[in-house]
């Protein structure tokens, strides 16, 4: 239960790394009103950036010095650029410890289904692997409505979230067992491109179903803001039941499987694709709080569709590693890339504002939603990406 608990208290600091910080960014702006939109956004997207480019070489890492000891120092770091943003002086500070906590976060996110595939097996695997999307709503929830309180008093104090790290820290030097380096999760040398391209259409599906997610984070204080329906207290209201349905589908993912079978996938994208379209017509809170626990929800399905996918693509440890990691680096890249390809396709569908950034998300998850039920009816369920 120990190790259970360690390995699941990784999944506690992926939200931390952009979304927790969601209800703030409305009063971030008021302090620097001179930065654009976009420079603004970059606060919850830049970590993303960053992540990924450590999570790509994270593996060789894991390979040299063991996992249990790149976790540790991932920490450390990770606490030392979350909690060191309340002390930054202006923007290209802050900017600058949100890229250092990209850095701690791009060695600690791979572990948790890391560790995750290599200490567990079948529906024990399964079931963590949910779980592990429901414990980093867990955590969204807590700290949403803490930082919806604090960035009332001063945003500066929201950075103070980042301390869980401390306790995460604690779990991994009690209960986390340390294997030697080099004997387990050790990087991938393929001998061919075959083998490798399975892993990175998994990571390009978790790229793209994670930019569609971050919509709602980078835009959901703006928007409330822009339309008069709240400040970042009313913001953390409507991020409760993102995060509170978001929790509770990532306890029942086994059953949502057992439902949907093999169509799993395409349903979690059409749920999402109806939080999108409830948030582009929201007047109300009540609206707005429906909008947000269909996207919340979906991606939880998504999120463990992918994952379990590529905990059971490859037997071979080195190679769960590789696409564990290119997994993660790609749901941070999304996260990167969020506002931008939301723009564009908010550009090409003609969605002005933020009303019609959410319709624009819609209809772009709702062909995706097509193109994966396509996918699934035309193959064999052994073929499929999900």
């Amino acid at each position: 239960m120990g190790k259970k608990a360690a390995v699941l208290s990784i999944s506690l600091l992926a939200i931390l790394v952009g979304t927790a910080l969601s209800p703030a960014l409305a009063e971030i702006r008021q302090t620097f009103p001179d930065a654009s939109e976009s420079l603004i956004q970059s606060i919850l997207t830049l970590p993303s950036l960053f992540l990924f480019a450590t999570g790509l070489v994270c593996p060789r890492f894991v390979r040299a010095f063991g996992a249990r000891y790149v976790l540790i120092i991932g920490l450390l770091i990770f606490f030392i650029g979350g909690v060191g943003g309340a002390f930054a002086p202006n923007l290209p500070v802050l900017l600058a410890l949100r890229a250092v906590l990209g850095i701690g976060a791009g060695l600690v996110c791979p572990m948790s289904q890391y560790m995750i595939g290599e200490h567990f097996e079948g529906d024990t695997r399964s079931a963590l692997t949910g779980l592990s999307a429901s414990v980093t709503y867990l955590c969204g929830l807590f700290t949403s409505q803490v930082i919806g309180y604090l960035a009332g008093l001063n945003w500066r104090y929201c950075f103070a979230v980042y301390g869980i790290a401390v306790a995460v820290l604690i779990l991994v030097l009690t209960f986390l067992p340390a294997k030697p380096a080099g004997k387990s999760g050790e990087a991938v040398r393929s001998t061919g491109r075959g083998p490798l391209k399975p892993a990175f259409a998994l990571a390009c599906v978790m790229c793209l179903v994670e930019s569609a997610f971050f919509a709602f984070s980078t835009n959901i204080a703006l928007f409330m803001n822009e339309e008069n329906l709240g400040g970042p207290v009313e913001t953390a209201r409507v991020v409760f039941p993102f995060m509170a349905f978001g929790l509770i589908a990532g306890a029942l993912v086994n059953r949502w499987r057992r439902l949907f079978g093999r169509f799993s996938s395409a349903a979690g994208a059409l749920m999402m694709a109806a939080g999108y379209l409830t948030l582009s017509m929201a007047q109300s809170m009540p609206v707005l709080m429906a909008g947000a626990a269909l996207v919340g929800s979906s991606f939880s399905i998504l999120y463990a569709a992918v994952f379990l996918k590529a905990s059971n693509l490859y037997p071979d440890d080195r190679m769960r590693a590789l696409t564990v990691s290119w997994c993660t680096s790609g749901l941070f890249l999304g996260q990167f890339l969020s506002p931008r390809l939301v723009r564009a396709v908010s550009f090409i569908l003609r969605g002005g504002g933020y009303r019609g950034r959410f319709r624009s998300v819609a209809l772009a998850l709702l062909a995706g939603a097509a193109l994966t039920l396509f996918i699934t009816l035309k193959n064999h369920p052994e073929r499929q990406i999900l």
